[in-house]
């Protein structure tokens, strides 16, 4: 199943939402630290920013994968294989 940077980006922001709420309650009744509650956040939203620079990105990153596939292509196609010495 291929699901877009776009929709992934949606299902961060959803679990984002969601882990605020839980983590807002669950510091509150002193079942968890702030400081966790915090890193916890801060690594989900480091995911959210690299898929949303891939998302930005998405073009020059397929364009860049293309470019090198095509010159491999042209290496592998142009160049006789060499003769191999015992």
């Amino acid at each position: 199943m291929k699901i877009s940077l776009g929709q992934q980006l949606e299902e961060v922001d959803r679990e984002i939402a969601m882990r605020k709420d839980v983590y807002e309650i669950a510091v509150s009744k002193g079942k968890m630290r702030r400081a966790v509650a915090d890193y916890h956040m801060n690594r989900m939203k480091a995911v959210r920013a690299t898929l949303a620079w891939l998302q930005q990105n998405e073009a020059t990153i397929k364009a860049g994968l293309r470019n090198d596939h095509d010159r491999e292509a042209s290496h592998t196609d142009a160049a006789p294989d060499a003769p191999r010495h015992s």
